[in-house]
């Protein structure tokens, strides 16, 4: 077994692990990856290419930036723990930067990664349904209800959920879905991964998902299928997404509950909930991040250039929580639900345009070279940005590290995977 399968299959166990939450054995299966990259008889030929590889620099661009503002943090422990969560950002580009994976095998993660991601998604519904027999409280099958069982947030598995969409919509534009089993089983994983999105009812990640199903109708409109095949394929999501809007009713309330713009940070009520009766006076997912938006812009512009640093960030803004007496936020100790906010925040206008120009190279390639999994991936992570801290919780930040990292860079030539 050559080395581009040993650590597909590695990346594939780590992929796993991760996805079932238990980081030990994810941890060990990175230390495995980190192995078979190094032990190496021409691993010193290799280094010193890398060190060449503009590619390379670009993707470990935001760990660089990280590390460099928790040297001036004041809570200099805290930076170092935020860090060490940030550290896939620079072991997953080193790993396949060192190791060319190969078209087969890369096509035999990418098929087995979307099948993974999927098929949790059906245990967790299968087990809901014992939950619901026993309450009859249908809650059970929304939002972070539905991956409850292993312990993923639902706003990051939503994110999954649309990685795994650029997946099998590239392969299907790629004609690596030839065979009619291969067919239908990717009809069905559709079904499962559109239907999963819109019960874990994250706003963003459905917004994504439209955006997603739209690039790739553009896509094949621009290809060789014709326009009835397009219409019925539209009609039949059409008539998906009215059906379980009717079964599964609850999802509605996520976004009748964000009419309201207004807010007082001393507001002491709860925040709406899908499964609870929708109130003018409560929070919701709209103005609670409005609200902590403008606390962190307040803080931006006390130290705009160079930030607060890695570690002192959440300190400031809970400090500007309790003198705006921001109950629930406070409370919660929410951060700034905002990835752009939070690296100016940490970093300053400096860090910030480090980060914009890393996303816009990763843009620019992806379209350069026709690669329309990466560009996917790329707008897919930019679009959660907006409304949540990726890169500040490791169900986050190893995912996307390791998405990009393993689709966008070998040590001899960018990923060609799906430019052929």
């Amino acid at each position: 077994m050559d080395r581009s399968r040993i650590l597909a299959l590695l990346s594939l166990g780590v992929l796993f692990f991760h996805l079932i939450s238990i980081p030990l054995i994810t941890n060990i299966g990175i230390g495995l990856m980190l192995s078979v990259t190094l032990f190496d008889k021409t691993i010193l030929n290799k280094l010193k290419t890398l060190m060449s590889n503009k590619t390379f620099w670009f993707l470990i661009s935001p760990f660089l930036i990280f590390s460099v503002s928790t040297l001036y943090s004041e809570n200099i422990l805290a930076g170092w723990k935020l860090l060490e969560i940030r550290l896939s950002l620079f072991i997953f580009p080193l790993v396949f930067a060192l190791i060319e994976i190969k078209r087969k095998d890369f096509v035999f993660f990418l098929k087995s990664a979307i099948v993974m991601i999927a098929s949790i998604l059906i245990v967790g519904f299968i087990n809901q349904i014992g939950l619901y027999n026993q309450t009859g409280d249908s809650g059970y099958f929304y939002n972070d209800n539905l991956v409850s069982i292993v312990e993923k947030q639902a706003v990051y598995y939503a994110l999954f959920i649309n990685v795994a969409l650029v997946g099998l919509f590239s392969l299907w534009n790629l004609g690596e879905i030839k065979k009619p089993t291969q067919k239908l089983t990717s009809i069905l994983l559709f079904v499962v991964f559109i239907g999963a999105q819109y019960l874990l009812a994250c706003r963003t990640a459905m917004l994504t998902t439209v955006f997603i199903f739209l690039g790739f109708v553009l896509i094949i409109l621009l290809g060789k299928v014709s326009k009835k095949q397009v219409a019925l394929l539209m009609s039949g999501i059409l008539l998906f997404i009215l059906t379980m809007t009717a079964v599964f009713p609850k999802v509605l309330k996520r976004f009748n509950s964000i009419t309201n713009l207004e807010y007082k940070y001393d507001n002491p009520n709860p925040i709406n909930h899908f499964n609870g009766e929708i109130k003018d006076e409560n929070w919701n997912g709209l103005n609670t991040r409005l609200a902590i938006w403008n606390c962190a812009i307040e803080e931006i512009k006390k130290k705009p250039i160079f930030g607060d640093g890695l570690g002192d960030v959440q300190e400031s803004l809970m400090k500007n929580y309790e003198e705006k007496n921001f109950i629930l936020a406070r409370e919660r100790n929410h951060n700034t639900h905002n990835q752009y906010l939070d690296i100016l925040m940490s970093n300053g206008i400096l860090g910030f345009i480090i980060f914009f120009t890393f996303l816009v190279f990763l843009f620019l390639k992806a379209i350069k070279e026709r690669n329309w999994l990466l560009l996917g991936i790329v707008c897919t992570f930019a679009l959660a940005c907006l409304t949540e801290n990726i890169l500040s919780r490791n169900q986050g930040v190893l995912f996307i590290s390791f998405v990009i990292s393993i689709n966008m860079i070998n040590i001899k030539k960018t990923n060609e995977v799906f430019n052929k």
